[in-house]
Formats: C-alpha cells, sequence, structure tokens
C-alpha cells in the first residue's frame, strides 16, 4: 500500500507540472491528459504481455510499480523540458526565420491526410533521435544519463519511459534542431475526430509496443519498422549486439549509417548491462546517474593528479 500511495503522490506532481501550475481545471489540459492516457496504456500493455509468451524473464509486481514510479517522475521532467522547448522555439522565432525547409503538406483533417503528417514528422524526428541516441551510447558521461534505462533486465513495456531524471535534455536535442531546420504541419490529432484519436493513440503506444517483453517480429521487414524483438538486441547484454538498432522508430536510420543488426527468427537475449546490478529502490534509480558522474569525476581527478606528478 505504501508503494501505490507513493505512486500516487507521483502522479499528483507530474499533473501539477504538466498543468503548468494550473489545477483549476488540470484534465482539461492536454499534456495532463496524454500522460494519464500513455500510463493508462502502460496497464493494458502489461495485461497482454501476461497473456502471450514472454521473450524473457517476466517483472514481479513490486518490480513493475518501480519502474511505473521512474517512469512518472521522469514524465515530470520531460514535461518541464517540453515546456523550456517551447519557449526556446518561440524565443528563437521572434529573431530568425526557423524552418528552413517547409515541408508541409496538410491542408485537411482527413485520416490519410493525419496519417502522412504523422508519419513525416515521425521520420524527420528519428533523424535526431538516432544521433541523439548514438551519441548517448558512444560518450561516456551522457551514457551514465542513459545507462538506467538499459540496466532493465526484465525488459517489458513499462521500461519505455525508465530514464534518468537527467535526460530531461532529450526534448531540447531532438525537437529544437527539427524546428530550426523544418517546418512541419501542426495537428492536434485528438481534436479532429476519431480518425485523429486513433493515430494519436497508435503514435503513443508504439514506443511501449516495442520494449514489450513478447516473441514477436517482423523477419526480414524489420528493417521497415522497430519492434520487439528488434529492440531487444539494442537492450542486449551480448556483445556482438553492443551499438546497435539504435532508431526509435525507423531502422532504415541505422541501416543508412550501419548500426543495424538484423536478428534470426528465435533470437531473443537477455537484456541488461554487464558488470551493473538492477536496482532495487526508487531513490537507486535517481542516483545512478549521479554516482556514475561521480565516478569519472574522480577517475579524472586521480588521472591528472598521476600526471602531474610525474
Amino acid at each position: 500500500m505504501v508503494g501505490i500511495g507513493f505512486t500516487l503522490v507521483l502522479l499528483g506532481i507530474l499533473v501539477l507540472v504538466a498543468s503548468l501550475g494550473d489545477l483549476s481545471r488540470p484534465f482539461s489540459n492536454p499534456a495532463v491528459r496524454v500522460y494519464l492516457l500513455a500510463f493508462g496504456m502502460y496497464i493494458v500493455l502489461a495485461l497482454l504481455e501476461r497473456a502471450l509468451p514472454p521473450a524473457g524473464p517476466r517483472k514481479s509486481f513490486n518490480d513493475w510499480l518501480l519502474n511505473f514510479q521512474i517512469n512518472i517522475f521522469t514524465g515530470s521532467f520531460f514535461a518541464l523540458g517540453g515546456v523550456i522547448l517551447g519557449l526556446l522555439v518561440k524565443a528563437l522565432n521572434q529573431h530568425f526565420r526557423l524552418g528552413w525547409i517547409d515541408l508541409r503538406f496538410a491542408h485537411g483533417h482527413a485520416a490519410a491526410t493525419l496519417f502522412g503528417v504523422y508519419l513525416l514528422s515521425s521520420f524527420v524526428g528519428d533523424f535526431f533521435y538516432y544521433w541523439y541516441h548514438r551519441t548517448w551510447h558512444r560518450v561516456p558521461f551522457f551514457w551514465q544519463s542513459h545507462k538506467l534505462h538499459h540496466m532493465d533486465t526484465s525488459l517489458e513495456a513499462i521500461t519505455v519511459g525508465r530514464q534518468s531524471w537527467t535526460e530531461i535534455m532529450l526534448p531540447l536535442f531532438t525537437g529544437l534542431p527539427a524546428a530550426v531546420i523544418f517546418k512541419l504541419d501542426a495537428i492536434d490529432y485528438f481534436s479532429v475526430g476519431v480518425s485523429g484519436a486513433v493515430i494519436g493513440i497508435f503514435s503513443m503506444v508504439w514506443g511501449p509496443l516495442f520494449h514489450a517483453n513478447v516473441r514477436l517480429h517482423l523477419g526480414r521487414a524489420s528493417f521497415l519498422l522497430n519492434n520487439p524483438q528488434l529492440h531487444r538486441i539494442h537492450h542486449s547484454r551480448l556483445p556482438q549486439h553492443r551499438d546497435k538498432n539504435f532508431a526509435n522508430y525507423y531502422p532504415i536510420w541505422d541501416v543508412i549509417f550501419g548500426t543495424y543488426y538484423e536478428p534470426s527468427r528465435d533470437e531473443y537475449p537477455a537484456t541488461g548491462v554487464e558488470g551493473e546490478p538492477e536496482i532495487t529502490s526508487f531513490a537507486e534509480a535517481q542516483l545512478v546517474t549521479l554516482r556514475g558522474w561521480w565516478q569519472i569525476l574522480r577517475a579524472w581527478r586521480q588521472g591528472h593528479a598521476e600526471a602531474t606528478t610525474r
């Protein structure tokens, strides 16, 4: 009961942040509704994972609840990051002409048009995410920020939002470059009828789905669309899978930049980070990155001291 109570407190904090402190009608705020809908989908996907053959070990309820708490807490920081991104784009728009390449094409709210808008915007955004993600794996300082996501030894849909609060930089590193370079159609999918809502929900469930603990793959077509088996390779602890399949939605970026790994039909490896034990508490999850940064700083200071005494 303590864990559930703490979860509700975290949800209250998220609602406060996402509604920008306006609690008069918080559930009419689009950001609040999106977060709550996403968390509701986690529960649905958790039930689905229990009904289908698993690709690896399943979480206990306590482990699942811990990841849920991390999702909510990190969501508060991501909501704040989104606000900062919006303010930056607005400020830049006052002094510079953003959107150097105009890719707008939507002139209606037909389902095909909305789906086209979503595919184009997500494809462009995935290019920037690919390089953000690849950098966060290759640079030791950034890896300490991203490591929490990969330490999960029982990968499930809920792992998608198991991120360190220090990754608040994600919207800035991916959304800001896209806003500066491209002008894309901006449509609120949930305000344009059933077809828009379906596309909006699909966009929200995609990320958790390809983290799901299910034996689902697309075979030779995996380079077209991320899926549970392909992304499990990215989370694998095996050396041959290291630094593979970085793209969030469209693996074609991995194909182009040489990081694509096509798994065999029954290849569902164990996940986690070699040498890193799984976290067991909420407090530990928040300290993982800071502890890693401290170790980097201590190693640098030791190396610097040894160099000066030679």
